[in-house]
């Protein structure tokens, strides 16, 4: 998993939030889809005043990551987001992690030394659920923010959170494939087509290279290669929004949970610029906006690559 212990920059503004209890009466919601090994350390950030909601079809996972925590505010599910609600075929890898509602496409992978990790062990039928249907079965009011890995069902599981993406996630960092790696998996213009349709902006990526057979056998000499997969972190644009005269939709803690993102993710400019247009717009009543930039002002530069490549490297693509 990722984690903030290489990353060379100490946010300001989250601890400065967090010290006063800004998110205590409405944490900061993360939904963790693909939570195989836990979530991702730099949600520590937020301490109590997170919750993380982590979703996993093997059921035997979820329950080791549950005797695991000593949070409360910490839950796993043992179900597959999907499009729908019902069962599905699901293909177990010889790589644990690559395991996926997909068949690896072996013509694509032939060519990488990695084709002999991606054989299929056996098929289960896994049960799926909608995020919308789910957080309004389990009474969940709102998400702030998806964390999306899962082999291929990215997009299908943003279809299946459609309401969601409408009325509360402000932030989506999501798994992407640049080309066919999975039998009729979806690929990246198709996700980013989607998540543009409902006012999200990429705003990073991290991209993951593969080299040939051809080097396969001098590992030192394989860290370039072709570009097939990555990360790509995705936003609301609030500042275009409110701009525009959507200011409804941007309360106070809202607008602080976007800022805190933004430097969570190495945007302080973002966050900057966000903390001047709520200044101007009225939209602060508990906070100064000076005090608010002075804690954005950036030691270094981190960018989403940094933040993902231990996650990229070494849990997706480690065939």
């Amino acid at each position: 998993m990722s984690s903030l212990k290489n990353i060379n920059f100490r946010p300001k503004l989250i601890p400065y939030l967090i010290s006063g209890n800004s998110f205590s009466q409405k944490p900061l919601v993360v939904v963790d889809v693909g939570s195989r090994g836990g979530y991702e350390r730099h949600w520590n950030l937020f301490y109590n005043q997170i919750k993380i909601l982590g979703f996993d079809p093997d059921a035997k996972e979820c329950q080791r990551l549950v005797r695991q925590l000593k949070n409360s505010n910490i839950s796993y599910y043992p179900y597959a987001l999907w499009q729908n609600i019902g069962y599905k075929n699901f293909y177990m890898m010889s790589n644990l992690p690559s395991s996926s509602f997909f068949k690896p496409n072996y013509k694509f992978w032939e060519r990488f030394p990695d084709e002999v990790n991606l054989k299929i062990k056996k098929i289960v039928k896994v049960q799926t659920t909608t995020l919308d249907s789910f957080t309004k079965m389990s009474k969940i009011p709102y998400v702030d923010f998806m964390k999306l890995d899962i082999e291929g069902a990215e997009l299908a599981a943003l279809k299946g959170a459609k309401k969601l993406l409408q009325e509360s996630i402000i932030g989506v960092t999501c798994e992407i494939a640049f080309d066919q790696l999975l039998e009729n998996g979806p690929i990246f213009n198709e996700i980013d087509a989607y998540l543009k349709s409902f006012g999200f902006r990429l705003f990073d990526i991290g991209l993951l290279r593969k080299s040939l057979k051809t080097l396969s056998s001098n590992p030192s000499l394989t860290q370039s290669g072709q570009v097939i997969a990555g990360h790509a972190l995705y936003f609301r644009d609030a500042t275009a929004e409110m701009n525009s005269g959507e200011i409804k939709k941007w309360g106070e803690i809202k607008i602080l949970k976007l800022a805190s993102l933004f430097e969570l993710f190495g945007l302080p400019d973002c966050s900057i610029e966000l903390v001047e247009t709520a200044n101007k717009k009225n939209l602060f009543t508990n906070f100064e906006s000076k005090s608010l930039i002075k804690l954005l002002i950036p030691n270094g530069k981190t960018r989403l690559i940094d933040i993902l490549k231990s996650s990229i490297l070494n849990k997706n693509f480690r065939r």
